[in-house]
């Protein structure tokens, strides 16, 4: 079974990848289409001619949240993102452990092909 792609940068991608409008990128080949930095996926982003903006180059008014997919509450803040879907981060729970994410864990959450989330250490 081939493996993933990343589409910014043709290499293949072994884990840790971001999905975007259907592409994968490495985590590190996510940026910003306007200033080139890594866009994380837990920031605010908006998408211009199909690639990511920061907020920091395109300026997302204050009233703008997502909705966590679970709970169905607006999220302020940083949220996990995944597969165009957004959640509080205490809303998702490791599969493994069952202990939820907390926002420092960012690069310490790994999700699975299958789309189920885990502590990178489990």
């Amino acid at each position: 079974m081939p493996g993933k792609v990343c589409v910014a940068c043709r290499q293949d991608i072994p884990n840790n990848w971001t999905i975007f409008e259907n592409n994968f990128y490495h985590q590190t080949c996510f940026t910003c289409g306007k200033c080139g930095r890594v866009v994380k996926t837990t920031e605010t982003f908006t998408k211009q001619h199909g690639k990511p903006v920061c907020g920091g180059c395109h300026a997302v008014p204050t009233q703008v949240t997502a909705t966590c997919q679970i709970c169905h509450s607006p999220i302020q803040g940083q949220r996990l993102l995944y597969a165009n879907n957004t959640y509080h981060f205490s809303c998702k729970s490791c599969s493994k452990c069952g202990r939820p994410f907390q926002e420092g864990d960012v690069s310490n959450i790994t999700i699975l092909q299958s789309g189920v989330f885990q502590h990178t250490a489990c």
